[in-house]
């Protein structure tokens, strides 16, 4: 074999191309290839390395390690025969892949896989916000899981025979707002945000009962409702005056459907009080 040596090779004059080769030669590089200082392409491949270890396509598709697209267009890692590939980040603080929808700004990270090396916690990210993490022992949260819950904020007298007061609506039963990821509780009534399944919960606590007094519990939503009865005169007999219970159900709800919770009370000779001690709850499960 001949050994060329020179410092340059430049395109004929005027020209702005350079061609090394005709087609079906190989060309080997040894060392590094370089555009203006910078490394470019692949390093060390010499004329031991596989041919076909990167290759281009006529659709402009990248295959690594594999001499053919099979359908993984436009990056293909491997072929169907490889049972995994690895990707390797060894950033300092984090390793991560973003999928942007735009070349500048916040919009390059508007989804994004991340790995924190500092914490050993992984992230998922959606419209630029975490969604889901796992923290080293394994532990996932969802910061952007849609739940509320509220406590009534009085003691409310419920004073006619069958009547029936909705939380945070009936003028005078007031609630106070314990949490509500999301802003979808407004005056007790919850707005879903997605179509799914919500896991509703009604913890009621009542007051100033009389012997012959009864009670139906509602939880509500735009599809149904979910009852359970009370008999409150056996109740009290063994709590004295006051009464307390709770319920939940998981319930189906579409994208913007309402769910709210009621007490009735019926057989009543005195007024009954609906305790502070009045909470619901609810959130997204599935």
């Amino acid at each position: 074999m001949s050994t060329l040596e020179v410092n340059k090779i430049a395109p004929v004059s005027g020209g702005t191309s350079l061609q090394i080769g005709d087609s079906g030669d190989t060309t080997n590089i040894v060392g590094t290839l370089q555009n203006n200082g910078a490394s470019v392409g692949v390093s060390g491949i010499d004329s031991s390395a596989d041919a076909t270890a990167i290759t281009i396509d006529s659709s402009e598709n990248v295959n690594i390690g594999a001499a053919t697209n099979v359908g993984f267009g436009p990056l293909q890692v491997g072929d169907t025969s490889d049972s995994n590939s690895y990707i390797q980040m060894l950033g300092s603080v984090s390793g991560q892949i973003h999928f942007g929808d735009s070349t500048s700004g916040d919009g390059r990270y508007i989804g994004a896989l991340q790995y924190r090396h500092d914490t050993n916690s992984m992230f998922l990210k959606t419209n630029g916000a975490t969604a889901l993490e796992i923290d080293s022992a394994g532990r996932v949260t969802k910061p952007l899981q849609p739940c509320a819950m509220w406590a009534s904020g009085n003691n409310y007298n419920i004073t006619g025979d069958g009547t029936s007061i909705t939380m945070g609506q009936t003028a005078g039963a007031s609630l106070s707002e314990i949490y509500d990821l999301g802003a979808n509780l407004v005056d007790g009534v919850f707005t879903a945000p997605v179509t799914g399944k919500y896991q509703m919960s009604f913890n009621w606590s009542l007051d100033n009962l009389s012997s012959n007094n009864d009670s139906l519990i509602i939880m509500r939503t735009s599809n149904r409702e979910y009852y359970t009865f009370a008999n409150l005169y056996e109740l009290r007999r063994a709590s004295g005056n006051s009464v307390a219970g709770g319920w939940s159900m998981t319930v189906d709800m579409d994208a913007n459907d309402v769910a709210e919770w009621k007490i009735q009370v019926s057989g009543m000779s005195k007024i009954v009080d609906i305790t502070d001690l009045t909470i619901g709850a609810i959130h997204l499960v599935a």
